[in-house]
């Protein structure tokens, strides 16, 4: 006599997500099929997926490489924003470097133009008591603070993997070594800038930086280069620049 094969409430068993619901053995399984073909259909109308035992291996692994490469999309998402965050703050710092940059030009060409007129308009006069003999003490002299020259030799227009930028430098107050230079890359015609090599020597005559870590520009990439005696800080810039390359 044939027994048939009870069925059970498998959706109190394993809830509303779906789950898998793994037989003994291959043979188990078909014989309860045999005995009941409409239990496929009963499981799955519980949300159960009614697997063989190399069936649910397969199904465990699957899932094991989904939740894998879930972690892995999930840690890409997280650097690519940290990296756009690092980008901007960059960006945002290169901003005010160039802005200090200005303010710290500005104030030694207010000293300088103080200075001429101290020598031009006040001690003039002033030397003129020591000529008289009234006084013993002879008024030294002010001496402007003199900028550093520089000269670019521009990179091709188009930027390459590696661009080196190249310069000529000469300082009248300073010797090369006390000078000191920073090289900033803008992609928008100088709205924000990136620094792409800080504190180099003035004994340097250029410098190499990755293009294919910057932003891609089109024809508005500004390469700049300032260099500082300490007191007077000026600079040079290349216009006009492509970086296909660019990380983004």
């Amino acid at each position: 006599m044939e027994h048939a094969i009870p069925r059970i409430d498998i959706s109190a068993l394993f809830g509303q997500d779906p789950a898998a619901r793994s037989a003994v053995d291959d043979a188990i399984l078909a014989a309860a099929l045999n005995a009941d073909p409409s239990l496929y259909e009963h499981a799955m109308d519980a949300r159960v997926v009614l697997a063989s035992p190399a069936t649910l291996l397969a199904v465990l692994r699957t899932c094991a490489y989904a939740w894998q490469q879930d972690a892995l999309a999930g840690n890409a998402r997280e650097l690519f924003e940290v990296g756009r965050e690092l980008y901007g703050r960059l960006a945002t710092l290169g901003t005010h470097t160039a802005k200090l940059g200005r303010t710290l030009q500005r104030s030694v060409e207010d000293y300088n133009a103080m200075v001429g007129t101290l020598e031009r308009r006040v001690l003039v006069t002033a030397r003129r008591m020591n000529d008289l003999d009234l006084t013993g003490t002879v008024l030294g002299g002010f001496q402007a603070s003199r900028a550093p020259t520089l000269s670019l030799s521009a990179p091709p227009a188009q930027l390459g993997k590696q661009t080196t930028v190249s310069w000529t430098l000469t300082d009248p107050d300073t010797s090369r070594s006390q000078l000191q230079l920073q090289v900033a890359y803008s992609p928008d015609n100088g709205v924000n800038w990136v620094p792409v090599a800080v504190d180099v020597a003035g004994t340097k005559d250029s410098v190499t930086f990755d293009s294919t870590q910057i932003k891609k520009s089109a024809g508005t990439g500004l390469i700049r280069v300032f260099v500082s005696d300490g007191v007077n800080t000026v600079y040079q810039q290349i216009a006009g620049l492509s970086a296909t390359q660019g990380a983004y």
